[in-house]
Parts: C-alpha cells; structure tokens; sequence
C-alpha cells in the first residue's frame, strides 16, 4: 500500500511480512504470541524490518485511522471472538477506499453479515 504502514493481525513467524518488507512495504505486525514473534525476528536473522507489536486483535493497540491498510491471513480461524478483531480493525485503517478481504467459510461469512446489523461501524467526518 502506498503512502503509509500496514498492520498484519496475526503475524506469526513473518510468512506474510517478511516478503512485503523485503520489497519496501513498511509493516507492522501484531500478535498475541511473543514466542512466534521470536521466530520472525530469528528469521529475519535477528533484526526484524517489520515493527513488531505484542497486542489482542479483538482489542486493537492503535490509534484510529493510523495504517494505510491491514490484513490478515491464517489467524482468523485461531481467534475464538474472530468477528470482533475483524471490527476491531476497521478503526485502525486510514478513511477512504479502505478493502476489506476475508477468506473464511460460508458459515464464518454468514455469522459475520449477520452480526452487521448489531456492530455499529463509525467513521468520524
């Protein structure tokens, strides 16, 4: 994304950030294990080129409207209250055409839609 950070939820080991890094995107990422954060950083050979935060997903450590854009990938499925990170994260994301992309099942996307109508989404003006 030009312009600005992106926060990976659920960065894990750096499959994802380490690439983008390595090709100039400046990423953040989030996870709630320090253990995984560790193999990242042991991959990255001991200084990681991706800003590292310690954080739950569904109760993000961030300002609003500070990342330029935001994803996640693999981690969904391993947080229990999923719908909540995912709401969790629309604050964080600079206004505009902000796109969201998911890859869950039918059911997960269901309970998702559903839960819409009672999860009020604001932006400020």
């Amino acid at each position: 994304v030009a312009g600005g950070e992106v926060l990976e939820i659920g960065v894990g080991t750096g499959q994802l950030a380490l690439p983008l890094a390595a090709r100039g995107t400046r990423v953040i990422g989030l996870d709630l294990s320090p253990a995984m954060m560790s193999k990242l950083v042991e991959k990255a050979g001991g200084v990681s080129p991706v800003g590292l935060v310690q954080g739950d997903a569904t109760q993000m450590p961030f300002a609003d409207r500070v990342f330029a854009g935001a994803y996640a990938r693999w981690v969904l499925h391993l947080i229990p209250d999923w719908e909540r990170a995912f709401f969790a994260t629309i604050p964080v994301v600079e206004l505009g055409d902000r796109r969201l992309e998911l890859a869950v099942s039918p059911a997960k996307l269901r309970r998702l839609l559903s839960s819409l109508d009672e999860t009020p989404i604001t932006a400020a003006p």
